[in-house]
């Protein structure tokens, strides 16, 4: 009964030993330099649109109408700051809001029409030509500038 605790003991030191001897996310391992990598800001606006274009979901105060639809579908955006809908298709269009009342006047290929949200808001919308295109801008009341 003896050599079996002894056996077991030893193999726990061993083990033990094992996992200190690897490092374990010591100074010298790559877990440790991995975590020392400075963070950076994170990227906003344009800048974060530009590098981040999901057609789904983003952080800004741009909405692309394609002839696909609204890019991004769901827009994160902070209050008071303008929103501009571009119309990048060959048709002049509208955007109406669904529920808050309001939306644009006609905007024709090539133009711009901007909103500015006056408190933290859901807003969702369509084209005012195809009512299947729609999609949401989040308005929330902080946000990185």
């Amino acid at each position: 009964m003896r050599s079996h605790r002894t056996r077991a003991g030893a193999t726990a030191f061993l083990c033990a030993l094992v996992f200190v001897a690897t490092g374990c996310g010591g100074a010298g391992s790559p877990a440790a330099s991995e975590t020392r990598q400075q963070a950076t800001k994170p990227l906003t606006g344009a800048a974060r649109e530009a590098v981040h274009p999901d057609p789904n979901y983003d952080m800004g105060y741009t909405v692309l109408v394609t002839a696909g639809g609204f890019l991004p579908k769901w827009l994160v955006s902070g209050c008071c700051h303008p929103i501009t809908w571009k119309n990048e298709t060959g048709a002049t269009l509208t955007v109406d809001f669904d529920y808050v009342g309001g939306g644009s006047g006609p905007i024709a290929p090539g133009d711009s029409w901007v909103f500015t949200p006056t408190h933290a808001e859901s807003i969702a919308y369509h084209s005012g030509s195809e009512a299947s295109m729609s999609a949401v801008v989040q308005v929330q009341q902080t946000i990185y500038p």
